[in-house]
C-alpha cells in the first residue's frame, strides 16, 4: 500500500473540508507511522469503507457487523495484495456484499472517520480505524451474497430511513453527503 498516495487524497480532502478534525488525525499518523495499515501497530491503522448507493441514490447498501452487532457501510482491513486505497475497498465491496456489477463514483476521498475499535476476542488489544471511505454506486436489483462469517445481513436500506438502522454522525455524515452529491 502506498503511503504517499494515502497522503495526497486526505490532503485533497481537507481542501474541500478544511476543519475535520479526522482527515488531520490521519496525517500526523502517516507521519508518525510506517506500519500505516499492518495490523500489528498496537495504536491502529487505516481502513477502507465503501459506501455503495443506488442508481437513484434513494438507497444505502449496509451490512449488520456480526462483530460489533451494528449497521455499518462495508469494509475493513487493507491486505497485503491491496496496492491502493482503491483496490481495498473494491474487495471488501465485493467479499461483503458479492456484488460484481458496481462503479467508483470519485476518485476523491468521499469521508473520513477515526473511531475507536473494541479488543478482539483473540487478544488483540482496543486500537483506532483510521477509516478511509470512498463512494460507489451499485445495482440494487443485483442479487446480494454476504459472507455470514462476517455479516448477519446486508441490505439496501432507504436512504430516509438509514438513522432507524444506524444514528452514529459517522453514518448520518454520510448520508447527508450523498443528498449533496452531484
Amino acid at each position: 500500500m502506498n503511503k504517499q498516495s494515502i497522503y495526497k487524497l486526505t490532503q485533497n480532502y481537507l481542501s474541500k473540508y478544511p476543519e475535520d478534525s479526522h482527515a488531520l488525525h490521519v496525517l500526523d499518523f502517516l507521519d508518525e507511522h510506517e506500519n500505516f495499515w499492518q495490523r500489528d501497530n498496537s495504536y491502529g491503522h487505516i481502513t477502507s469503507s465503501a459506501w455503495v448507493v443506488n442508481e437513484a441514490r434513494n438507497k444505502i447498501l449496509m451490512t449488520h457487523h456480526k462483530k460489533l452487532d451494528i449497521w455499518i457501510q462495508l469494509g475493513g482491513h487493507i491486505e497485503a495484495e491491496d496496492n491502493t486505497i482503491y483496490e481495498a475497498c473494491e474487495r471488501e465491496l465485493r467479499e461483503e456484499s458479492g456484488l460484481k456489477d458496481f462503479k467508483l463514483l470519485s476518485n476523491e476521498i468521499f469521508d473520513i472517520d477515526v473511531h475507536n475499535f473494541p479488543a478482539s476476542a483473540n487478544g488483540f488489544p482496543e486500537h483506532f480505524h483510521l477509516d478511509i471511505r470512498l463512494l460507489f454506486q451499485g445495482s440494487s436489483e443485483e442479487e446480494i451474497n454476504f459472507d455470514l462469517l462476517e455479516s448477519n445481513e446486508v441490505a439496501w436500506i432507504p436512504i430516509n430511513e438509514v438513522e432507524k438502522y444506524q444514528n452514529a454522525r459517522s453514518v448520518m455524515r454520510m448520508v447527508e453527503k450523498v443528498k449533496l452529491y452531484k
